[in-house]
Formats: C-alpha cells, structure tokens, sequence
C-alpha cells in the first residue's frame, strides 16, 4: 500500500491507492530471461592483448507509488509498473605495453543497443510525485582510451580520451505531450560527444625528499541535462586546468 501526508477522510486512515486491486495480474516483479556473456581474447605476445566482448544486462523493474490518471492532469495516465530495460553490447578493445614497459595503450570501440529505456520524471504539469516509465529505445556508439608514456625517469605524459554517439532512436510514449519530450535522433542526457584529460607529470630528487610537479588539462562537450524539454536546459562545454605541486619525505 502508499499513503499520503494528506487525507480525504476523517472516518478512518485508510486511504491512498489499494494497491491489490489496482495491480491485479500486473508485476514487474515476475520477469524472466536469459542474460548472456561472451569473450575472445588474443595474445599474439606478451606486449598484446586484443579482445571481443558481447554482453547483455539489464535494470529490474519496478512500481510507481502514483499510477492512474495524473494527479495533476487525470486526462494523462500514469503506468502503475515499468518493466526492466535491456542493453546489448558489443566491444572490441586491446591492451599495448612496449618500449620496455614505458609506453602502453589500452582502448575499446563499442556499440550498444537499449532497448525500453527506463527515464525517471519529476513533472508537477502531470502529476506531484515522482514517476518512472519506460521511454523507448537507445543506441551509443562509442569508443574510449588512454596512453601512458615514460619520457624518462622523471617525465610521464598522459593522454585519455572518450567519444559517444548517444541518441534515442525510438520514443514510444504516450505520458507525455509530443511537445514536451525529445523526439527520436535526439541525444541522450548527460552525453557529452567528446571528453579528454592531458597530464604531465614530472618527478625528480633532492636529498632525501621527493619531489613532482604536474600540469592537467580536462575538457567535456555540450550536452543537455534532460528528455524533457520543460525541463531541459544545455550544459555548456567545459575545460578545467590544474596545476599540482608537492614533495614527499
């Protein structure tokens, strides 16, 4: 059962959504399905690694505390449940150490299909508590790496990098206004296309203290915060630089 802070009667305290007989014959809860993992790796030497991945998982579903009509807007309908929403991957990646240890590379290129996409709202214009529903389907493309090099004993160089093509590629939807929500080809929130950090490390002696100075450099692309276009509002692209200075005894 769910209650309310607020009553509409005064007889007894029971009131809220009868949950037994709003979800007769309905639960996320009973869910059944086979989740698959599959790997090949190569090693043509101690230096490479290459491999392939295919890998399924899923989120479970769930309840909404507030399902029926809106209640805010009634003529909009509130799913009770949601059921769980799958992904699909598919990766290619390798690992790289050479030059004697001082140089190595790792990295993978993916794709991901995302099937019943789980989106978590909170629109007061349909109802005053929080909701769950499923959206539709996902697709990102991607690939992410990074690179370590020794210069010598003292210099390290740093480099790490990630770019993603995630959109929606199916809204099948009925909660919200067509209006109101991103339509299919539209990128996922909190995707930015590309993502990098630069570092130099360098490291040096004196004495019996340790010393290092380091210079970083981040920077993250333009992305949205929201599928909801009421709601939704651009993060702009972003760089950070730091500088570290330090010693150890």
């Amino acid at each position: 059962s769910t209650n309310f802070f607020y009553a509409t009667t005064d007889t007894d305290r029971d009131f809220g959504i009868n949950i037994d007989a709003n979800l007769a014959g309905i639960s996320p809860a009973e869910e059944s399905d086979t989740i698959l993992k599959f790997n090949l790796s190569w090693t043509p030497s101690d230096e490479y690694l290459f491999y392939f991945t295919y890998s399924e998982g899923y989120r479970p579903g769930g309840f909404n505390r507030r399902g029926g009509p809106g209640s805010v807007d009634p003529s909009v309908f509130v799913p009770f449940d949601y059921v769980s929403d799958t992904v699909e991957n598919f990766e290619f990646g390798w690992k790289v150490t050479t030059l004697d240890n001082r140089f190595r590379w790792n990295g993978t290129a993916y794709r991901v299909d995302w099937t019943d996409v789980q989106l978590t709202v909170t629109d007061f214009t349909i109802s005053n508590l929080t909701f769950t529903t499923n959206l539709g389907e996902a697709e990102v493309t991607g690939i992410d790496s990074d690179i370590a090099f020794s210069v010598n004993d003292n210099l390290t160089l740093y480099a790490s990098f990630a770019w993603n093509d995630a959109e929606m590629t199916a809204v099948a939807n009925d909660i919200f206004q067509p209006a109101n929500i991103a339509p299919a080809g539209s990128s996922l929130a909190f995707s930015p296309d590309l993502q990098y950090v630069l570092r130099g490390r360098y490291t040096w002696q004196t004495g019996d203290s340790d010393w290092h100075a380091q210079l970083a450099l981040q920077h993250a692309d333009k992305s949205e915060n929201s599928l909801v276009l009421s709601q939704q509002a651009q993060i702009p692209s972003w760089d950070t630089v730091d500088v570290t200075f330090g010693f150890r005894r």
